[in-house]
């Protein structure tokens, strides 16, 4: 669970990061975050070595996979939301996961 929320949280502020530094720079009104398409608009706008790091980050495989992952718990919590594991002890908490998820 840190890890999960670990990831939502480090996605969450590289797109508040990416929004931040959009309307600072005055950019059309749209929906922004930390994807290489923004940031590359971005770097366009600033032209710095900052930003240039920023879209070597956009641009990179962690991220992809950090993203990835994110979207995976995102549709696999929104497949159960009323589920509740308190409900139910530890040893049918496993079987319920090995038999459903594998």
């Amino acid at each position: 669970m840190m890890i999960d929320s670990a990831v939502y949280r480090a996605v969450s502020t590289l797109d508040r990061l990416a929004t931040v530094l959009w309307y600072a720079v005055e950019l059309p009104m749209e929906r922004v975050y930390f994807r290489s398409g923004k940031v590359k608009k971005l770097h366009a706008a600033i032209c710095s070595d900052e930003t240039a790091h920023l879209l070597r980050i956009a641009e990179g495989k962690p991220l992809n996979f950090i993203i990835d992952y994110r979207d995976g718990l995102t549709q696999y919590k929104s497949v159960f939301p009323s589920f509740r594991f308190h409900s139910i002890g530890a040893v049918e908490r496993r079987k319920w996961t090995s038999s459903y998820l594998g």
